[in-house]
């Protein structure tokens, strides 16, 4: 790229404007893009059958730089073509504080939560579930709305409005006791 915008400036004795430096490098990019979809390494020659010149100096100097180094170069040619994306941030805390409400509220399944737990609770949702896991979960809503159709003469606890404002007096604890 460096070469060719020297030549451009010896051919029209003035500066490249930015527009033809973005031009010309997505011309490269949508090349390579066609004669190498899959990302893999460039056959040789590549470059100068495309109208510019390489050589193996500047192959080394470009394999050697990291990510980050390429994508700052880039950025001010072409920002749409940089990748910044880091990563998620680590959500640990966020873990521990799921686990230490688990042990507040205590009893079965909460009182021994661990991270690893609600680690594995949370891949759990990522992956789509299968065909045959859609069917169980339908068969075992429906038995579920039979039982409750069955069930007509269960009474059913009351929810107050007492009941309402002592569970959040209680949500109101702790949120003051974990901050």
């Amino acid at each position: 790229m460096n070469r060719w915008i020297s030549e451009q400036v010896d051919q029209r004795k003035s500066n490249v404007d930015g527009v033809a430096i973005r031009e010309k490098a997505r011309s490269i990019y949508d090349h390579l893009a066609e004669k190498e979809p899959s990302g893999s390494s460039l056959p040789p020659g590549l470059l100068p059958a495309m109208g510019g010149s390489i050589d193996s100096s500047s192959v080394l100097a470009c394999t050697t730089c990291s990510h980050s180094t390429l994508n700052a170069c880039w950025y001010a040619l072409w920002p749409e073509c940089v990748n910044d994306f880091n990563g998620f941030p680590a959500v640990t805390q966020q873990m521990k504080d799921i686990v230490d409400l688990a042990h507040t509220v205590g009893g079965e399944g909460f009182s021994d939560m661990t991270e690893e737990d609600v680690a594995e609770l949370i891949d759990s949702h990522g992956a789509e579930p299968s065909v045959e896991e859609i069917i169980q979960m339908n068969e075992d809503d429906q038995a579920g709305d039979d039982a409750d159709e069955d069930d007509d003469t269960e009474t059913r606890p009351v929810f107050t409005i007492m009941k309402l404002r002592n569970l959040l007096r209680e949500a109101d604890n702790l949120t003051k006791a974990l901050h």
